[in-house]
């Protein structure tokens, strides 16, 4: 038994190390289910959304941007990289190298803030990124086709998303239901929405900060904005996100929807083809600027120190229509999400039938990042031998029940 112990524990070891090189080198979103398919919009006229998707937990860190960078601006024709990043002391980014070896890092205290000084097609240049599986990947193609090259593209004013886009830049509708839905019957307003992204009607506590850029006054509706939350010898600065806490969260668990950083959104503006929307307000902005009735509108080329963006993936089943809350495997917590009316098709016999035939079966098509080839390969040659030493544990524990059952004390087991 010992042998056979030692020799899991050796494997599971082999495939914990598979899967930390396969981690190594691409980035995770952690992102929150955005349920509810099919509700009504506000009365601003956003927020109705027919289908349920993932949407970044967070904004776009610096952590995250950089290794974006270090894939895909080693030589930067497409202005990936301000160099405001750099020099600014609200930025969070530095630059090294040469052009065709320029190498990227995050500054002291800034690696999980949000990325600033970014433009709208910066943003859906790293949706394409995820899209196309990250490392390598195309940044002009897949979730928006960019033409020209050029860090303003030449059809900047009519990129739109493509059909079967895996990860995009938020909608406005996708990014205002996340931020202000919340059904009445499940305890939101009356009207279904909240004016504030921190689950509430009433005016957010101003954030404060830490030495290190932390909230650090966290707790129930709390955001960063008003220029409160100085750090880094700053009137008002960028914090951690999600340092609020768990309190200050939207209904869907989004964090800093209000403050920090504006975010862009898909949207075009109605009155300059060349604009394009943001919301949620800035750590420099008063609070109206977090409202629901808010929206502003700058170029598409624009990089400043208060906007950023997040991304959002579609809800991705893991294969057999059933897993109606992504995590892999069909089990009593799908019933529940069918049960609120949050399966693929509300309420309806078809996704419960479709429950109850793959109750209890797993699932892994139901991930965020794609694994490197030589992580695919490693895992794949350790699974025979993880399943030869299942195999051999279940036949010895079940030669020792025999054992018991039938009072012959005699009959050896071998369990190697």
């Amino acid at each position: 038994m010992h042998q056979a112990f030692s020799s899991l524990i050796k494997c599971f070891s082999f495939v914990i190390l598979v899967f930390q090189i396969v981690s190594a080198g691409a980035i995770t979103i952690p992102t929150v289910t955005v349920g509810n398919p099919g509700n009504a919009l506000d009365s601003t006229g956003f927020g109705a959304v027919s289908y349920s998707y993932n949407i970044g937990t967070t904004e776009v860190t610096n952590a995250q941007y950089a290794a974006f960078l270090n894939e895909k601006a080693k030589s930067d024709p497409l202005f990936l990289y301000n160099t405001n990043m750099g020099f600014n002391d609200r930025g969070g980014i530095t630059r090294s190298g040469t052009d065709g070896s320029y190498s990227y890092v995050v500054r002291n205290n800034m690696s999980n803030k949000p990325v600033n000084y970014v433009s709208w097609f910066d943003a859906i240049r790293f949706a394409n990124w995820l899209n196309n599986g990250q490392g390598a990947g195309d940044t002009e193609s897949g979730a928006y086709t960019i033409l020209g090259g050029t860090f303003n593209p030449s059809n900047g004013t009519s990129i739109i998303r493509n059909p079967g886009a895996t990860w995009f830049l938020t909608s406005e509708d996708e990014w205002y239901k996340a931020a202000y839905h919340q059904p009445a019957v499940q305890g939101g307003d009356s009207d279904n929405y909240w004016d504030y992204p921190t689950a509430t009607n009433s005016v957010p506590t101003i954030a404060l900060a830490n030495l290190v850029g932390d909230i650090s006054n966290p707790g129930p509706n709390v955001a960063n904005y008003n220029q409160g939350a100085d750090w880094n010898g700053l009137d008002g600065n960028v914090t951690t996100v999600g340092s609020a806490g768990l309190l200050s969260n939207s209904f869907y668990g989004t964090s800093d929807q209000g403050g920090n950083v504006s975010e862009w959104t898909e949207r075009q503006s109605t009155i300059t083809a060349t604009s394009r929307s943001s919301r949620g307000g800035a750590f420099n902005f008063v609070a109206s600027g977090m409202q629901a009735t808010n929206e502003a509108t700058s170029s598409a080329t624009t990089e400043v120190f208060g906007r950023g963006f997040r991304v959002a993936n579609v809800a991705m089943n893991s294969g057999s229509g059933a897993d109606f809350d992504n995590d892999g495997d069909v089990d009593g917590r799908d019933f529940l999400v069918w049960q609120r009316g949050d399966s693929t098709t509300p309420l309806s016999a078809a996704d419960l039938a479709a429950w109850q035939s793959n109750y209890g079966t797993p699932f892994s098509a139901a991930v965020k990042v794609v694994p490197e080839p030589l992580g695919i390969i490693l895992f794949v040659v350790a699974l025979p031998e993880l399943v030869a030493i299942l195999s051999r544990r279940q036949h010895g524990s079940m030669c020792h029940r025999k054992k018991r059952f039938m009072e012959r004390p005699h009959m050896t087991c071998s369990e190697n």
